[in-house]
């Protein structure tokens, strides 16, 4: 059931170092949507390819450790298109804003936005998950909670961690505090 419902995107890719972005979009369109053939195999390939800015490199080879190839952002990019055309009603990215530029991050979350399907993220980038969380739920210290928005969750981490600041009277030190004034303040 997972395997058909749910789609994981790793962390750590594990390509096929000696074949291209476009190869393994080929190869992902075969296994996951057999009846997509033909020029619409190929036009699907190319709407991705350029959706997420990665064109360009379609022709450069996935890479290791031991052969040149696409960067590590690319290789997350290939992952991400993997993972859209397995057409399963869910997809579980983790941490996948990392190794990606600004622009690529912004083409990943049009991508995101234009999923049809769940999408279940772990993500640091507050960018990202504030442009495509439609939904939040925040693991702590084993509990879990939903927050009303990823917004008023980050509000509410700002005013736990800076109390004094939400009202208005903390102050920073900054570098034309001397030793007396800093004192001073304690």
């Amino acid at each position: 059931v997972y395997i058909s419902q749910c789609c994981y995107v790793p962390r750590e890719d594990t390509l096929w170092p000696t074949l291209t972005a476009r190869q393994h979009l080929e190869t992902s369109t075969r296994l996951f949507q057999p009846n997509l053939v033909g020029k619409a195999r190929e036009e699907a390939i190319d709407y991705l390819l350029e959706a997420t800015g990665m064109t360009e490199c379609q022709h450069t080879k996935a890479g290791d450790a031991t052969r040149q190839g696409l960067s590590g952002g690319q290789r997350q990019l290939v992952w991400l298109m993997r993972a859209l055309f397995s057409s399963s009603d869910v997809l579980v990215l983790d941490e996948p804003t990392n190794n990606l530029d600004l622009e690529s991050v912004a083409s990943l979350a049009d991508c995101i936005e234009g999923f049809a399907g769940g999408v279940v993220l772990v993500s640091h980038d507050q960018y990202f998950v504030s442009r495509v969380a439609k939904e939040v739920w925040v693991v702590d210290k084993g509990t879990v909670k939903k927050a009303a928005s990823f917004d008023a969750y980050r509000q509410a981490q700002k005013a736990r961690h800076n109390p004094g600041r939400s009202r208005g009277t903390h102050r920073v030190p900054d570098d034309t505090d001397g030793p007396e004034r800093q004192r001073s303040r304690a």
